[in-house]
């Protein structure tokens, strides 16, 4: 059985050379590309003017934040049409996310953004350090801007 590529994704900022590299190890691998993205979905109590229930608020904001994320994979699917795409947005924190999607992933593929001030210092952010020491799969860490 051969799992499937996972990337990290930050629809409002989609690193091009992250999505590039996912769907690339996708391809030549012959496997799926699972597109994680993590968002804050509110549970809490909402006053409103309208008679809307709080999960109601909670599930039209997951629906709203999935069509950005396949929004920003739309270009790379055109690219890419041999790879089968599962999008999702998840309320979980994106380190834990990716983390457990390793457990059946060949690969994890994160961004980790080129500082503009000390281009030459290497760092990684939360999330790509969060996954490289807790992964269940190899890792790649892809510089964009």
């Amino acid at each position: 059985m051969s799992h499937a590529v996972v990337v990290g994704v930050d629809s409002a900022r989609p690193g091009a050379e992250v999505l590039a590299f996912a769907f690339g190890q996708a391809a030549e691998r012959g496997v799926k590309l699972r597109a994680l993205e993590s968002r804050d979905l509110p549970t809490g109590r909402y006053v409103t003017a309208a008679p809307v229930d709080p999960p109601e608020i909670t599930s039209a904001l997951a629906a709203a934040a999935l069509v950005r994320l396949q929004d920003a994979l739309a270009p790379w699917r055109e690219k890419f049409p041999e790879v089968r795409v599962e999008a999702e947005v998840t309320g979980w924190p994106a380190g834990k996310a990716l983390v457990e999607a390793s457990r059946s992933a060949s690969l994890v593929v994160v961004g980790r953004r080129t500082p503009r001030i000390r281009p030459a210092v290497p760092g990684l952010g939360a999330v790509a350090h969060a996954v490289l020491h807790h992964t269940h799969s190899p890792v790649a860490v892809v510089p964009h801007d």
